[in-house]
């Protein structure tokens, strides 16, 4: 192969047959297919050789763990007021509990519009304690699951 060849081969590995001028083209396929594929492989191992390579960086921090807790706040526990006393049925939500305890999000998850509403007002007022894993404070999560029974009647419960 002379150093035509090898250099039309190279503009190949970088811009793709279809880019190479026609006379050049048909310069490539007179090699043998085994021949052309064994060019390309070496041209591509001497570029990635002789590029410079970067210093390796550390990886970034794994962001904290969100732990999945099933318990009752420690503080500010109000119950949901339904619109209607005499609207009935189960809503769920997922609340985020912030690094310091304050709820920082309320996902409705299912139930009636009405009743995950006034649940979820209801959850952004309470506060849990500050979790903790391996020394440093994390996010916490949890599903809640309220339970309207009508008068103004509710259970809670608490799930992971």
């Amino acid at each position: 192969m002379n150093l035509r060849q090898r250099q039309i081969l190279e503009l190949e590995v970088d811009f793709g047959f279809h880019c190479l001028p026609r006379l050049e083209q048909q310069l490539c396929r007179r090699l043998a297919p085994a021949r052309r594929c064994e060019i390309q492989r070496q041209v591509h191992l001497a570029r990635t050789a002789a590029a410079p390579t970067a210093a390796p960086t550390a990886a970034p921090p794994a962001p904290p763990e969100r732990l999945h807790i099933a318990e009752a706040p420690e503080s500010g526990l109000k119950y949901p007021v339904a619109a209607n006393r005499t609207l009935t049925g189960k809503v769920s939500h997922e609340a985020v509990i912030g690094e310091d305890g304050a709820v920082r999000e309320v996902n409705i998850l299912s139930g009636n519009r009405a009743l995950a509403g006034a649940a979820a007002r209801a959850v952004k007022l309470w506060r849990y304690r500050p979790y903790e894993l391996n020394g440093h404070a994390v996010e916490a999560e949890t599903r809640i699951t309220f339970s309207f029974l009508g008068d103004d009647v509710v259970s809670v419960s608490f799930s992971r």
